[in-house]
């Protein structure tokens, strides 16, 4: 039955038909995740649903009338208890609700949450065509205190008609905005006016027709104190001095916190120095996601800050713009080694400026391990990538028998591979791509190729990437070269337990909260 159940979503439908055992066993299963916010409309008395495509977008109009403030919401009560977790909106969906006044009201005559026992909240990124009010009113009619994990994905990309203009640069993520309002408002926090929530110019530039007394919808949003997962927008924890990150701090039980920047607003924020952050915040903090980081000024500021950084057991670290040779070396290794002693697993994808530094990405993976002993590690750097021959890399019999998985997103030749292998005695599993080089005969004589003297079962991944302009003459280079990759490789890992090859997907996971490389 839970096989049906999982396979499709209108055989359970179904199925739950059949009689009301049935029913009452299968429903909680089907409700359990909602993805697309119409769903739960549509069990609304009254409300009137209509899809229609608009270019390559899902256009849904709901129309709620009177019927839903005067008549009973039995058939919502029904299913919306089962919810815990919700996905907002569709993909490449617009909604438009009419009838907010009604919603809103109902709500509060209910007195409770509309989904009590969600704990998952995904808002999704609207297209460029949803309104952002329309939007936000979505988020706070159906959040509740039960959330646990929280992703305010809201942040709208650039675009010629982006309301930046009308909202200004601060107003990136409405939803993010409104949650540290909120909850600074609940602790006595009084946050500096780049923190404002958006009010009358969001009212302005809103095409719904609404007025100042819709202010009064977000006014009673909950505070929830029981997360432990949460993804925020930059724009509401850095600008200003960075008030909204302390703000952070005060979670009780988070363990969990991404932030997401973008290349899009990186001259948005003030340049002041940032608030240092407490001592006692932060108290559960295991797990921290910069992404799409505009500037190392973030990262910096919280690997400064033993608050933050002290307890740390996985960090994931995305930059969207190049670092020298001398800041990855003089700056970030060092804040990361001396920040975060607990550290076990870390995921760094940074575009190193290579100019004058044409060598081997064994380079930038060798300094890393010399000052982070850290079990687990995925690393791109961008280096490399473009070597125009076989420079001679080895790590000079440097030896990191700490290090267990490995994912390297960059090319190495058969002789870098051969040198890594030596160096990485406890490794069990590596995902790792091959430069292109010819196979001679010579290659494939056993007593001339390295024997690791590893002991433990060893997966191994291999990919290929070429560099060359379209029609590229080595695309298949891993099928045409199986045998003798496969050769080589057990080779230098006689106990592999386990080859990959190609565009297979690599599932293994390296940390607690199942963070995957990039």
């Amino acid at each position: 039955m839970v096989a049906s159940v999982s396979a499709s979503h209108q055989d359970g439908c179904n199925l739950a038909m059949v009689c009301k055992a049935l029913f009452q066993s299968v429903m909680p299963q089907l409700w359990r995740t909602v993805v697309g916010v119409e769903r739960l409309l549509r069990l609304i008395t009254g409300a009137v649903v209509i899809q229609e495509y608009s270019g390559t977008n899902k256009k849904i109009t709901v129309t709620i009338s009177k019927l839903a403030l005067d008549e009973s919401w039995k058939r919502y009560w029904v299913y919306s208890p089962h919810v815990t977790t919700l996905r907002m909106l569709l993909l490449e969906s617009i909604l438009h609700v009419d009838g907010w006044d009604i919603l809103f009201a109902k709500h509060k005559e209910f007195e409770v949450p509309l989904l009590p026992n969600l704990e998952c909240l995904d808002t999704g990124q609207p297209t460029v065509m949803f309104d952002r009010l329309d939007h936000l009113a979505l988020f706070t009619l159906f959040f509740s205190p039960s959330i646990r994990r929280l992703n305010l994905q809201d942040c709208r990309t650039s675009h010629p008609n982006s309301d930046s203009s009308i909202l200004g640069p601060k107003f990136h993520s409405l939803s993010a905005l409104l949650v540290v309002n909120r909850f600074a408002a609940s602790r006595g926090i009084v946050l500096p006016p780049p923190y404002n929530c958006p009010t009358e110019r969001m009212i302005a530039s809103s095409s719904l027709g609404v007025h100042e007394g819709c202010l009064s919808w977000f006014e009673g949003l909950p505070v929830s104190t029981n997360l432990t997962g949460l993804l925020i927008n930059i724009s509401a924890v850095a600008v200003g001095s960075g008030e909204g990150l302390i703000v952070l701090g005060h979670l009780p039980h988070l363990e969990d916190l991404g932030i997401l920047g973008s290349n899009s607003y990186r001259h948005s924020f003030s340049q002041r120095e940032l608030l240092p952050i407490p001592a006692g915040l932060f108290p559960q903090l295991r797990t921290l996601r910069l992404t799409s980081m505009p500037s190392t000024r973030l990262l910096y500021h919280i690997w400064n800050s033993e608050a933050m950084a002290s307890k740390l057991a996985e960090v994931f670290i995305h930059l969207s713009h190049e670092i020298t040779w001398d800041e990855l070396e003089s700056q970030m290794v060092p804040s990361l080694s001396n920040g975060c002693p607990s550290l076990r697993y870390a995921c760094l994808f940074i575009r190193l400026n290579t100019v004058g530094h044409d060598e081997s990405p064994l380079k930038p993976l060798s300094v890393l391990l010399s000052r982070l002993p850290i079990p687990s590690l995925s690393l791109y750097t961008g280096y490399g990538n473009w070597r125009n021959q076989n420079i001679p890399y080895s790590l000079h019999n440097q030896v990191f028998p700490f290090l267990k998985h490995l994912d390297l997103f960059a090319s190495l030749y058969r002789s870098e591979l051969k040198s890594l292998a030596a160096s990485l005695p406890g490794l069990r599993h590596i995902s790792v791509y091959l430069a292109f080089e010819k196979f001679e005969d010579a290659d494939m004589v056993e007593n001339g190729l390295h024997r690791s003297v590893l002991l433990q079962p060893m997966l191994v991944h291999i990919h290929y990437k070429s560099y060359s302009q379209p029609p590229d003459p080595h695309a298949n280079y891993l099928e045409e070269n199986r045998p003798q990759i496969t050769c080589f490789i057990k080779s230098i890992w006689p106990n592999m337990s386990y080859l990959g090859f190609g565009d297979e997907k690599c599932l293994h996971n390296y940390g607690e909260s199942g963070m995957m490389a990039i």
